[in-house]
């Protein structure tokens, strides 16, 4: 198990032509965002650069496990769901969850 932040998940998984992340299990922790098409949920973290104006987030969809409340925190351990195609061409990556704990106290929200 490799203990990521969202933030390096995410780049990790868009720039992993080796398909190295496959079959690896991650642990990430971050906060809850329903899907607005219902589809599954969202663990994400927001990523600053110099102030919380120019926050962007940084999310991976879960489909596999019922969806929280959101803007709660969790802690997911699971493996990358592999993408077909080009990575450039996909617009946001997922994982297979093998655990999902709620956090009592959670981080910062900005990684």
């Amino acid at each position: 198990m490799v203990p990521l932040d969202v933030q390096q998940f995410v780049m990790r998984a868009w720039i992993d032509e080796e398909r190295e992340l496959s079959g690896r299990e991650v642990e990430l922790t971050g906060f809850a965002v329903p899907a607005q098409d219902g589809e599954g949920w969202y663990l994400a973290r927001l990523q600053m650069a110099c102030c919380a104006a120019d926050a962007v987030v940084n999310k991976i969809l879960i489909t596999d496990h019922p969806a929280p409340e959101a803007d709660t925190w969790w802690t997911v351990r699971g493996t990358w769901v592999e993408p077909e195609g080009d990575l450039y061409d996909v617009s946001q990556h997922e994982i297979t969850t093998t655990s999902v704990v709620e956090v009592t106290n959670p981080p910062d929200p900005y990684e």
